[in-house]
Formats: C-alpha cells, sequence, structure tokens
C-alpha cells in the first residue's frame, strides 16, 4: 500500500495568534506573481539535480494545455491547494483575470507539476505501518475524515481560555512551561503546527484514544499521563504536576481538537505513516544526506539555530523519546523534513539519516529501566 500525504490546510493555524498573523495572505484575491517567479527557479534547479529535465518540459506542456483548456477556474484552484498542501499565495478563481494575471498563473501550475514530478522520481513504493495501534477496545467502523473545529468554535469561557493556553504551550512550551523544560524544544517541534498537522502525530481525534493502555510502562495511561511522558522524555523536563493548570490547558487544547472524534472510530491519521529501508542502513550516507538537505537548518553540529531545533547534543530529545527509534524519526523525516519539502527523500535515505541522528550524543533517560516492564520492547529502542 502506497503512503500518500496526508493534506494539510495550513490556512486553519491562521485564527490562533500573533505567530499566524502572516496568514492573511491565505486569502487574497489576487495570484502571486512572486510566488511563481520563486518557484519556477526553484523547481527547475531540483529537476537538475533528479537529471529530469525533460519532464520539466513535458510538464510544462500539459500545464499550459490544462490552463488554455479549462474554462472553470475553481475545480484548478482546489487541485493547486491539494498539490502544494497550503493555498499561500493563490488566490480564489476569478473570471476578470487580466492577461498577466493568466500569464502568471499559466507558469504556476506546470512549476507544481514539476515538483510532484520530482517527489516521484525515486519511483518507490512505500508501506505503511501504524505507529500506534489502537488498543482492543477500538475497533471502530470506517476511517473518518481529518476535520479540526474552526477555532471560532472555542468558547468564550473559562474553557476557551484554557483551549487557548494549551495552544500556546504546545507552540511556545519554551515561553509558557519553561520551568518543566530542560532543553531547547517546543512541542510543536514533533508535532507540527501546533499539532495539527496529520502527517506529523497530530493530536486531532487523540483524546478520543485515551485511556489506553501501553506497553512501555504497562498500564492504562491517561491523556493527561501522556503529556507528561513527553514533557519528560522528549523535552527532558519533569511532569507537571496534576492539578497543574498548565497540564489542564493542554489537556483541553487536545480534547477541543478531539471534537466530533467518539471513542472506537478509526484514527487513520494516528501517529506517523511508517516506512521500511530496503537495505541495511547506511548513517555515512546519512550524514551526506543531512550535510546536503539538513545542516542549514539544523546546524553543521546539530545543535540547532534560529530557523530549527537541535537534532543531537544536550538540548535535544532523550534516550526515552520515542524520536529516538530510528523507524519513528525515519518516518517523521520522510513525511516532514525538509521543511515544507516532506516526501522529498527516499525511505533508504530518510532511515539513513535517521540512524546518523540518532547515533550523535544525547541526554539520558533515568528511567529507562522501568521502560516495558512485561515485555514488548521494540527492536529498534536505543536501550
Amino acid at each position: 500500500m502506497g503512503a500518500t500525504r496526508r493534506r494539510f490546510d495550513s490556512s486553519w493555524v491562521c485564527g490562533h495568534g500573533s505567530e499566524h498573523e502572516s496568514c492573511s495572505e491565505h486569502f487574497g484575491s489576487q495570484p502571486s506573481a512572486r510566488l511563481t517567479r520563486l518557484a519556477f527557479p526553484a523547481s527547475l534547479a531540483l529537476l537538475s539535480s533528479c537529471h529530469s529535465l525533460i519532464l520539466w518540459h513535458l510538464a510544462t506542456i500539459a500545464g499550459s494545455a490544462l490552463w488554455l483548456l479549462a474554462p472553470e477556474r475553481s475545480e484548478l484552484h482546489g487541485q493547486l491547494c491539494h498539490l502544494t498542501g497550503s493555498c499561500d499565495g493563490l488566490a480564489s478563481p476569478v473570471s476578470g483575470m487580466d492577461l498577466a494575471q493568466r500569464e502568471d498563473m499559466r507558469w504556476l501550475l506546470p512549476t507544481i507539476l514539476g515538483m510532484v514530478v520530482i517527489v516521484s522520481c525515486s519511483g518507490e513504493k512505500t508501506r505503511v505501518i501504524s505507529e500506534e495501534t489502537p488498543s482492543a477496545g477500538q475497533t471502530g467502523s470506517a476511517a473518518i475524515e481529518f476535520s479540526p473545529p474552526s477555532p471560532d468554535t472555542i468558547p468564550g469561557s473559562r474553557l476557551g481560555e484554557q483551549i487557548r493556553l494549551g495552544y500556546k504551550i504546545v507552540v511556545n512550551t519554551q515561553e509558557y512551561a519553561r520551568p518543566y523544560v530542560g532543553n531547547r524544544l517546543n512541542c510543536t517541534n514533533c508535532h507540527l503546527d501546533g499539532g495539527l498537522n496529520p502527517n506529523a502525530a497530530s493530536f486531532v481525534g487523540l483524546a478520543a484514544v485515551y485511556p489506553e493502555y501501553r506497553t512501555r510502562n504497562a498500564k492504562v495511561n491517561t491523556l493527561a499521563d501522556r503529556v507528561n511522558e513527553c514533557m519528560e522524555r522528549s523535552l527532558n523536563g519533569r511532569a507537571f504536576p496534576p492539578d497543574s493548570s498548565k497540564l489542564q490547558a493542554v489537556v483541553a487544547y487536545i480534547t477541543w481538537l478531539s471534537r466530533g472524534v467518539p471513542t472506537g472510530e478509526t484514527i487513520s491519521w494516528r501517529g506517523l505513516q511508517r516506512i521500511e529501508s530496503r537495505r541495511p542502513l547506511d548513517p555515512a550516507n546519512g550524514k551526506q544526506v543531512f550535510v546536503n538537505k539538513c545542516a542549514f537548518c539544523h546546524g553543521f553540529d546539530g545543535l540547532g539555530t534560529m530557523a530549527a531545533p537541535p537534532v543531537w547534543g544536550p538540548q535535544s530529545y532523550t534516550i526515552g523519546a520515542g524520536m529516538a527509534r530510528v523507524s519513528v524519526a525515519a518516518a517523521f523525516i520522510k513525511s516532514n523534513m525538509p521543511r515544507s519539502w516532506g516526501w522529498s527523500l527516499s525511505d533508504d535515505d530518510a532511515y539513513d539519516v535517521a540512524a546518523y541522528i540518532n547515533a550523535q550524543p544525547r541526554p539520558d533517560f533515568p528511567g529507562k529501566v522501568n521502560d516495558w516492564p512485561k515485555g514488548g520492547r521494540p527492536p529498534d529502542a536505543p536501550y
């Protein structure tokens, strides 16, 4: 079964505070010539690296033909949003476009088609394995759609204040939960876009599966327990007290994101879309891929920059974090990295990068001695 990118409408996040105020561009009324001019050379350069320049010409011809033949633009606009994963810079179609605007859009379509060709050039099939298997009680019926609630539905009450605080803690843990954090990470570094990205361990619907039995600690965990696990393992910090307003806020936020997802339903986007490597791991190749694809943001020393968090070293996640498992890190990298260019690495390269990253020094986790007391330890657990 081939893995596919789960569609993420980033315009949803625009309703959440100053961090995303620039998202007003999502609702512009004119095509973005700037986006077109930037996308064209970027796609051309990537196609050259894929040794497929001829595919660019084919995509240009096909895209131009589609543009000239399609009298209705609304369906095309939806397809562009689907291909790019967001509608940044793409205006709602209007019938009164002038010639210059049509020229911008005529070049934009083949540009995006060229990008799609790049992602597909490896030609490999990806096997999907659920990272977190639903508990026995979650037999569920048909899978439901990924549909986060609108920010407009946040109540104007104390609960609404909790939900908003929970969001702030998730996207800026360093500021809003600093006493409980032991490194330079924020929750959103793994749960991308405030837990809203279906390709990155989304929070949407998660409250519907808890309480849940987990083999790592061999007990039934509440949603609050799971949040505190992340605080201790991924953020190398300490657990929130049970009566903490911050813990209650994060739980309220995740619970609100799970509205409309009844217990027992199949949550197809849960966790990560797991992949498999077709050959032995090659950390040396992983280092080269890291230098070429990752170091610009994460730093050549992996210690992070202003643009991206540390992926190893004393300020990164501990060996007790889920991301310290090569298979988990590979799945995350495949779907999301480089940022905004997820699915551009092959499965093998994603595994090699994960193996290289997780072979580097990182904080220990003292509580590891208590993990998997009744068995079930994954083969790639680092301890």
